[in-house]
């Protein structure tokens, strides 16, 4: 079995192909190209020489979002958590360089938190839900749509 394994960051694209049966294991970086991801990850399929209808499985992965909403520099974002958990974000717990700075000031959490919303539902086993959450309603009362 053939694996592929992709990860497209803002940066770099990372591959990592894996071969079961002979054990080999190799790697690439390749640039990533702004506004068009699937350009770094040619390239680095192109680089270790590998097609894809040689696979068995291909995984793909991404920290592009991860990366906007961190920086805070794409759109608005909502959160949907589990119930109990929609305070996560103001709690901040971090290790700080200097933890006994009194100067330091907590940054504005990464979502509002008007735009939190927590659901009461939980998964059983794959793909089967406890409990339904009440979407429609919270979407009204927080005033977030869904375009």
């Amino acid at each position: 079995m053939r694996r592929l394994g992709i990860d497209v960051g803002g940066t770099f694209t990372d591959l990592v192909l894996y071969d079961d049966e002979t054990l080999e294991l190799r790697r690439c970086k390749a640039l990533s190209v702004p506004n068009r991801p699937e350009e770094g990850v040619l390239a680095a399929l192109a680089a270790l020489d590998v097609e894809l209808r040689e696979l068995d499985l291909f995984m793909h992965g991404t920290t592009l979002v991860t990366n906007l909403v961190l920086l805070r520099t794409g759109a608005r974002v909502g959160l949907l958590t589990t119930s109990g958990f929609e305070d996560l974000l103001d709690i901040q717990l971090t290790y700080r360089d200097e933890p006994y700075d009194l100067q330091w000031e907590k940054r504005a959490p990464l979502v509002p938190g008007a735009l939190r919303l927590a659901s009461s539902s939980g998964s059983r086993r794959p793909g089967r839900c406890s409990s339904r959450s009440t979407r429609r309603g919270s979407r009204r009362r927080r005033g977030v749509s869904s375009s």
